[in-house]
């Protein structure tokens, strides 16, 4: 496996987070999960996060095939433009 995998080795010592998770663990009074069932003009579940930072709320949503994946999408597109918002400088 470590010739296919050449960072086994880190990913062992340090493995990924649940995107949930550590959304959660960097706000821990701040974050709303819901999910949308999908409408009859769309055949997805739509999950919703709102993150409340600095005084306001911010909301991403995910598109998913259930409630659980939707909700996942969305909790990855908010850390992924968390982090990006806070490495910019200003």
């Amino acid at each position: 496996f470590r010739k296919l995998f050449i960072n086994l080795d880190l990913v062992i010592a340090d493995p990924p987070k649940n995107a949930k998770k550590e959304l959660l663990e960097m706000f821990p009074t701040g974050v709303k999960i819901t999910s949308q069932p999908p409408s009859p003009e769309r055949e997805f579940v739509t999950g919703i996060v709102t993150v409340t930072q600095a005084g306001r709320d911010l909301t991403f949503k995910g598109p998913g095939q259930n409630k659980t994946s939707a909700q996942l999408a969305a909790c990855k597109m908010a850390l992924k433009i968390i982090k990006l918002r806070n490495s910019l400088p200003g």
